[in-house]
């Protein structure tokens, strides 16, 4: 039951994600977040997130809704999702600095195969995804969840 709700708060995720989420002016309401009010078009499903652990918001107190979505905040939802298990092993990447609040959602990223980094070394901190990097993020996590009986894709994201 709760890997069944963990995969309806990815779902919620992404539907979030690729929604057009219009600026919004009032006042927030219930939310504890500045930018989303209790009549915002995605009211329930940020909150589900933000009640289950997945989602936080940003420093600033509010959700970020005209914010676009950074690779390490994508990977950590992943990781919240997965049920933030233990991590081990190295950080190869030379942008992932520990004590970061997504170091060890990157290296159990890295570990599980779901990302491979943007080159160089490089995780790609306060990178903005492209659609067909989320989709390959996707993809490999329900690999590493599900198992795979397809070829590995093993290029970029």
């Amino acid at each position: 039951m709760k890997f069944a709700k963990r995969i309806m708060a990815l779902a919620l995720a992404c539907l979030i994600m690729f929604s057009l989420i219009p600026p919004v002016t009032a006042q927030a309401a219930t939310t504890g977040f500045s930018d989303v009010t209790s009549t915002h078009s995605n009211y329930k499903a940020i909150m589900f997130l933000y009640n289950n652990g997945i989602i936080n918001g940003l420093t600033d107190g509010s959700y970020g809704v005209a914010k676009n979505i950074e690779r390490e905040d994508f990977v950590t939802i992943l990781y919240r999702v997965a049920g933030e298990p233990a991590v081990s092993g190295t950080n190869t990447f030379s942008d992932v600095k520990k004590g970061t609040y997504y170091y060890n959602a990157v290296l159990w990223a890295k570990n599980k195969g779901i990302t491979n980094g943007v080159g160089n070394g490089r995780f790609g901190v306060d990178g903005k995804l492209k659609y067909e990097e989320i989709v390959t993020f996707l993809y490999r996590f329900g690999q590493s969840i599900f198992g795979s009986s397809s070829s590995n894709m093993s290029a970029g994201a």
